[in-house]
């Protein structure tokens, strides 16, 4: 496998058309709005890439079809390149995207892999929406900015940078392109956060994330606090917000259809461990 430059990541682009319609992290990366790794196959003539996430944990595989040749391929890299990148307290834990196609290739490729069911959730006609964004006593909104980033004083403060630098690559990318609100309660805890992962080329779509800390749960906070985040959407005009969660995560598909998101399709993600 053979790792592109930034400036070649354009000649295998068509390979993740349909990968990217869903993935807004993909057309960051394209983009340069965030770090990322593009292995190829082959330099002249591209049959397969992998494109790694700023963490070297998260992939995308794409290809019209994979042989045995790039099997043999993307299994000697993993073993001898990158694997051995990953902090060895960590673990090698993985996770893989790819289309349909390819996900019986996917078991000959990495370890180990069990398929997850995913809800790939959009809210549109931002205009129209309309809802609460009460906290309860104790607890008030703080814009994810500069600001908060300095608030190491915070319980749960890691969550920021952790986030930020975990998606974002740099906390420069977050800032520039990026936005999102924390519940705080007391001015002493960070209970609830809602960060935009990834945003659109055009500033016209994002994707959210959200965290609530377990003893804060049952207290509306992450409603209130996504729909915080909406109104600043609808503010700079986006058209358009994606959310993600496993099948299995229950509490976050009713947060997600309470506030108004809207199931777009179902698909399938592959976590596992490498040997």
């Amino acid at each position: 496998m053979y790792r592109l430059n930034q400036n070649d990541f354009r000649l295998v682009r068509p390979l993740f058309t349909n990968l990217e319609k869903d993935y807004l992290a993909i057309q960051s990366i394209f983009e340069g709005f965030i770090d990322g790794e593009i292995y190829v196959d082959n330099i002249d003539l591209p049959k397969v890439a992998l494109l790694l996430h700023p963490n070297i944990r998260n992939f995308h595989l794409a290809g019209k079809e994979i042989d045995d040749s790039a099997i043999e391929s993307l299994r000697n890299f993993l073993e001898t390149e990158l694997f051995p990148r990953y902090p060895e307290k960590q673990g090698k834990n993985i996770l893989v995207h790819s289309e349909d196609h390819l996900f019986d290739k996917l078991h000959q490729i990495f370890d180990n892999l069990e398929q997850i069911k995913k809800c790939f959730y959009v809210l549109e006609d931002l205009d129209e929406y309309s809802f609460s964004v009460e906290l309860p006593s104790d607890y008030a909104f703080a814009k994810i900015d500069r600001e908060l980033f300095e608030r190491s004083d915070l319980i749960n403060y890691n969550i920021i940078p952790g986030w930020i630098e975990g998606t974002w690559s740099k906390k420069e990318h977050y800032f520039s392109r990026g936005f999102g609100y924390s519940a705080t309660f007391k001015d002493e805890e960070i209970a609830c956060v809602v960060f935009s992962c990834y945003a659109s080329k055009q500033m016209d779509e994002c994707e959210l994330g959200v965290i609530t800390y377990e003893k804060h749960r049952q207290k509306g906070l992450a409603r209130s606090t996504i729909s915080k985040t909406i109104n600043h959407c609808k503010e700079v005009e986006m058209k358009r917000i994606s959310w993600h969660c496993r099948d299995s995560n229950i509490p976050s598909k009713k947060t997600a259809e309470t506030v108004g998101f809207k199931l777009k399709k179902n698909g399938y993600e592959f976590q596992g461990i490498w040997k």
